[in-house]
């Protein structure tokens, strides 16, 4: 796939898909004779990871201390799987915060909907 492609496919910029290349976070992508990069499913699979990874919230410096450890092989999973577990954390942190908002919006709707049900009578 070229780079116009893959930008399409995920909805990364070609420049963040260049940036992402540059800093390590997908191997060196090979090129075409026309030196036009040429991603191929393993390029796809490790954007689907990181582009995952960042909706979740992780931060780049994270996503390529993980991806440097993936490069080590089976040695690594535990310290793999402990940066998941960081991740999971700190979302499900995030949700018990939005969970909060979300019943204080709720309270402060059905407040008012009691306020514009008297104000009819």
């Amino acid at each position: 796939m070229t780079i116009q492609e893959v930008s399409e496919k995920t909805g990364l910029s070609k420049h963040t898909l260049r940036y992402y290349e540059k800093i390590g976070l997908i191997d060196t992508v090979k090129k075409s004779k026309s030196n036009y990069r040429i991603y191929n499913q393993n390029d796809l699979n490790r954007l689907e990871f990181i582009c995952n990874m960042r909706e979740a919230g992780m931060g780049i410096s994270k996503l390529k201390e993980y991806i440097q450890l993936t490069s080590q092989g089976e040695n690594t999973v535990e310290e793999r799987r402990g940066i998941l577990l960081e991740n999971k954390k700190k979302i499900q942190e995030e949700i018990k915060l939005l969970e909060k908002s979300m019943n204080y919006i709720e309270y402060k709707i059905e407040n008012y909907d009691s306020i514009i049900k008297n104000k009819k009578i």
